[in-house]
């Protein structure tokens, strides 16, 4: 076995020895990706070409193998790992990189072959020869006129914008063809990097002058105040504005959900699944540091990750909390029928953030099925909470319906002491009724997928044993 000496390799060897360690641990890129560059030794450029190499092999995985199957005389399954992986690092600069000339990624491939696969040098110089000269597979360009909707557009998702057969299912029966592929599409373009500036300290035009001596650029968003495009930042944490807490990185979407939580001075709030916190941020600055918000999670890492922004935004009004929102009691540590809003952003699938994480894309039916039954215990947990007059806010950043629309229902079935109301009136939808879907004609720039659900409570009580009584 080959000596592992990560700095002495360049970008596309420091990209083959982290996707190999994905596959072989099942590791998110994220992380994986964060812990190799590290004290990789690279240079700032190699990094950037290192992490957008095991992104884009893992984002477009489906379409590198379909592509490269027709190249090749035998299954991919019969490759070894580190050739398979050298295959899709080259084919992902061939298939998706404009700007790498095709000889240039055909030529280091080779060279890795021979240095870690050397029998198998002569096959990879014709594989990805063969690949350059051919460009995509018919399954990759647009959809043929007339295709129908069944297993045939299924396959052409699938292999067009790599994502699992159910995803594709799933985004058909509940959406249509057109929204799902307008979805998938932007799912595969680079994602905006939203932030919001913190309004206890400075304000959209402050935050942009202060990002300026920074050597960075930021452009407001229409209709979400505050919200900021934060463009070509690098590693956020060098920025004297992050250090200074004038920020926090929060996507459009989940921005638009506090922005529907409305908390005003001197609430009550709780936030039942708030880590990583960003929601509770927000909050914090609408209430301008009064009141109280409980920002609770199951997990004391994550609870950490929140107390951290805490204390570099200077927020004064947010305590946390290390709890389980599935569990009963739930009123443990919080005091029934007391809160003005509770916001409920439960454990999801997590489909709307394939952009951003596109392992997620691969998830099968077996890996979520059990997600719907969970949202809707936290979202009855969460209700005992609730004070008469009080909202009850589910979200989720995820697209299914079984996990957004009937979910929702459900709750309001089972709780007669609830009633729906309708999320931000103003932003238009493309479904009748109360909810919010986020898809992307909704929001004026491109953003995660969500849905916001939103309740009000009626003139009941409610007991420990969820049978609510009236006043």
């Amino acid at each position: 076995m080959l000596p592992i000496m990560i700095e002495k390799y360049n970008a596309r060897d420091t990209a083959l020895q982290i996707l190999i360690k994905i596959e072989r641990n099942n590791a998110w890129s994220s992380l994986s990706i964060n812990s190799h560059l590290e004290n990789s030794g690279l240079s700032a450029e190699d990094k950037a070409l290192a992490a957008s190499l095991v992104t884009g092999v893992i984002e477009r995985l489906y379409t590198l193998d379909y592509n490269l199957s027709l190249c090749l005389k035998r299954p991919l399954s019969r490759l070894k790992p580190r050739l398979l992986a050298i295959l899709r690092v080259a084919a992902y600069q061939l298939l998706c990189m404009d700007k790498i000339p095709a000889s240039a990624a055909v030529n280091e491939a080779v060279k890795q072959a021979k240095t870690y696969e050397p029998y198998a040098a002569g096959l990879v110089n014709a594989v990805l020869r063969k690949l350059a000269e051919n460009g995509t597979g018919a399954d990759t360009r647009p959809a043929p006129a007339g295709i129908n909707h069944d297993a045939g557009l299924v396959k052409y998702f699938k292999i067009k914008y790599s994502v699992s057969e159910h995803l594709a299912e799933l985004l058909i029966k509940d959406y249509g063809a057109d929204t799902a592929e307008t979805f998938l599409s932007a799912a595969i373009e680079k994602p905006l990097l939203y932030i919001r500036a913190n309004t206890l300290k400075t304000d959209a035009e402050g935050l942009k002058a202060a990002l300026l001596k920074d050597g960075a650029e930021a452009e407001g968003v229409d209709g979400v105040k505050n919200a900021l495009i934060l463009k070509s930042p690098g590693n956020i944490t060098r920025l004297k504005a992050f250090r200074d807490g004038f920020f926090h990185v929060q996507d459009l979407s989940s921005q638009v959900c506090a922005m529907a939580v409305n908390p005003q001075k001197g609430d009550a709030v709780t936030d039942v699944c708030s880590a990583p916190g960003g929601k509770a941020f927000t909050m914090a600055q609408y209430m301008e540091n009064t009141g109280e918000i409980a920002a609770c999670d199951i997990y004391p890492h994550k609870i950490k990750l929140i107390e951290d922004g805490i204390e570099r935004l200077g927020i004064k009004n947010i305590k946390t909390l290390i709890r389980d929102a599935s569990a009963t009691p739930n009123s443990y540590f919080l005091t029934p029928n007391s809160y003005d809003k509770v916001i409920c952003d439960a454990p999801c699938s997590g489909f709307g953030v394939i952009g951003r994480k596109p392992e997620i894309k691969y998830k099968t039916g077996e890996e979520i099925a059990s997600l719907p039954g969970l949202q809707f215990k936290i979202l009855e947990n969460s209700a005992e909470l609730v004070k008469k007059g009080g909202t009850l806010t589910y979200s989720v950043c995820t697209l299914g319906k079984a996990e957004t629309v009937e979910v929702a229902d459900s709750f309001l079935e089972n709780n007669k002491d609830f009633e729906s109301v309708k999320v931000l009136p103003d932003v238009k939808r493309d479904e009748p009724g109360d909810y919010l879907t986020v898809l992307p004609d909704v929001m004026p720039r491109p953003c995660d997928g969500f849905f916001i659900a939103q309740f009000i409570r009626q003139n009941f009580i409610r007991r420990m044993d969820n049978n609510p009584l009236p006043v």
